[in-house]
């Protein structure tokens, strides 16, 4: 399961203090520059259990212990219980670092979105060993940099990718993938035009992570590389979100909530899974997600599908895909620092990620590229991902430029973007929100101006507040109330005036019978009386117009 940063780890104030704690503290043990042949010893490492569960856990196991065992060097693991989550594993390298604590772990594993959050409790392996990451897809390995120190050693991969049910393409004559975003918005509008006319108003255009979360902020970088911005914030640590570029790139996307290529009620929430569910079950054309899902995809589709880099401005630039996945890093204060880098270096080696790629059910896809050559490799993964493995362009997270600040930086946006989807107008919106983000990273506002073409994206749509919204619902109320009171006394009326006219023409029917009056029998004053029984059955009576007659 990934995390989730739409949800702060810990409390920013603590984070911030942990950070500043841990400059103050230096690694005890001095840099060894023959550690790759004098290194031994016992190192412990930190494990989630979705980590090392069942028969993948056994053969990481085997593989690192028999490793282990030709360097003399001893691996214990501390693995976290399994309703434990990658928050508590967070928490648990913050706390120890706070306080320079060196005696329960010495090496950890890095989701790639945390490794600024993490930097400060990180060794920094250039000091040790300024020839590493050889060969590591660059993007992987650059997202481990910070001023030319490398702190983690990329693991594992994963990439963002557009999923695509081939079967409704193909049911309205299309085929995927589409060539841009244009293409896409065509493609998903022209099919969903047609399931209409067939009555089928479950079928939406595009499922994926749309609320406030890191994925959705994931979706966004992507959103965003088709408007030509490859990242948000460059190496001198300028940042930049209000452009008129990114503003119809959005205003185009958000677009997508009106003509139902993306369900509005999809905006909220949904998750990786909650995409997946909803894709595979036919009710969604695209869907945006992890290349992780790939598998699942192969294994529960019950229709043609593809996958493929999501798409760009054009076919010539490629796709894109923002880059996930886990790095290995050595802690700070680990009392035995060389045997730790080592048993990083071989966990991170491509001769050790080719054999869990193989090896492994879940055939986690390896960080260097010469690999998306070897058919040993590639045969593990459906639809020729290698393919799209080596030819899409990743987009890596501001999460070493941002720091401690990551996680606020990610929600922001998010939220911006959420906000944008639910009608909120785009330009102001990331006027607002680049003015936020320069904000909370401690730099002054900049002059920024957008302009957004009518003809090809939406201004947006002011979002009603809840007071509009409910008078708007309670004058609905009042004019259906009276509407219905008005035709039933129509009808009442009506019913009535034809009553009095059918005894209207009663009685002239008799007055022409009997022109003289009808028959009357004489009686009595009190004669009348004997018809009755004590007067109960004077409710068998209705007077109508004047008149008495039996009902």
């Amino acid at each position: 399961m990934r995390p989730q940063l739409g949800q702060s780890v810990v409390w920013p104030a603590v984070l911030m203090l942990c950070a500043l704690a841990t400059q103050s503290f230096t690694s005890t043990v001095p840099v060894d520059p023959n550690y790759e042949t004098d290194a031994s010893g016992t190192i412990t490492v930190l494990l989630l259990s979705s980590q090392f569960y069942g028969m993948d856990g056994t053969i990481m196991k085997a593989l690192q212990d028999q490793w282990g065992a030709s360097n003399n060097i001893q691996i214990t693991r501390r693995i976290f219980d399994p309703d434990q989550n990658y928050t508590d594993y967070v928490n648990q390298i913050m706390s120890a670092c706070s306080f320079a604590e060196s005696s329960f772990f010495d090496v950890v594993y890095v989701d790639v979105s945390y490794i600024g959050l993490l930097q400060n409790c990180l060794l920094n392996m250039t000091a040790w060993n300024s020839s590493l990451g050889q060969g590591h897809h660059p993007v992987a390995f650059g997202n481990n940099v910070n001023n030319n120190s490398l702190y983690a050693l990329p693991a594992e991969m994963d990439m963002g990718l557009l999923y695509w049910n081939e079967d409704i393409l193909y049911r309205h004559s299309m085929k995927g993938p589409p060539i841009d975003l244009n293409d896409m918005e065509n493609m998903a509008g022209y099919a969903l035009k047609n399931e209409r006319a067939l009555e089928n108003y479950v079928l939406t255009g595009l499922v994926g992570q749309f609320g406030i979360s890191d994925s959705a902020f994931c979706n966004f970088l992507e959103w965003i590389w088709i408007a030509g911005v490859d990242t948000l914030m460059d190496s001198y640590g300028n940042f930049s979100i209000a452009t008129s570029h990114i503003a119809a790139v959005v205003s185009q996307v958000a677009s997508w909530t009106d003509s139902f290529i993306i369900d509005p009620t999809n905006t909220d929430g949904m998750d990786e899974g909650a995409a997946f569910d909803s894709w595979i079950r036919g009710n969604s054309i695209f869907m945006r997600n992890w290349a992780s899902y790939l598998l699942a995809a192969a294994d529960q589709a019950p229709f043609q599908w593809g996958a493929g880099p999501m798409v760009n401005s054009n076919v010539s630039d490629g796709g894109s895909g923002t880059l996930g996945g886990w790095a290995v890093g050595v802690y700070r204060y680990s009392t035995n620092p060389g045997a730790a880098l080592k048993f990083a270096e071989f966990v991170s080696s491509q001769d050790y990620q080719r054999k869990l790629s193989i090896n492994l059910g879940r055939h986690p896809i390896p960080t260097y590229p010469n690999l998306y050559n070897d058919s040993d490799v590639c045969k593990n993964y459906p639809n020729n991902a290698c393919e799209t493995f080596a030819s899409i362009n990743l987009i890596r997270r501001p999460s070493i430029e941002t720091g401690v600040n990551y996680t606020n930086v990610s929600t922001v946006i998010s939220t911006a973007v959420s906000n944008i989807l639910h009608g909120a107008y785009v330009t102001q919106t990331l006027l607002d929100l680049d003015a936020e983000v320069l904000r909370i990273l401690g730099k002054p506002p900049r002059n920024a101006t957008l302009t957004v073409d009518p003809n090809t994206a939406r201004p947006g749509k002011r979002v009603p507040s809840d007071i509009v919204v409910q008078t708007s619902g309670l004058f609905c109320v009042i004019f259906v109330v009276m509407t219905a009171a008005g035709i039933y006394k129509y009808n009442a009326n009506k019913k009535a005036q034809e009553i009095k006219k059918a005894e209207e023409d009663k009685f002239k029917e008799l007055e022409e019978d009997h022109p003289d009056g009808p028959e009357v029998e004489q009686r009595g004053p009190h004669d009348h009386e004997s018809d009755f029984d004590d007067g109960d059955d004077y409710h068998k009576y209705e007077d109508v117009t004047d008149k008495t007659r039996l009902v």
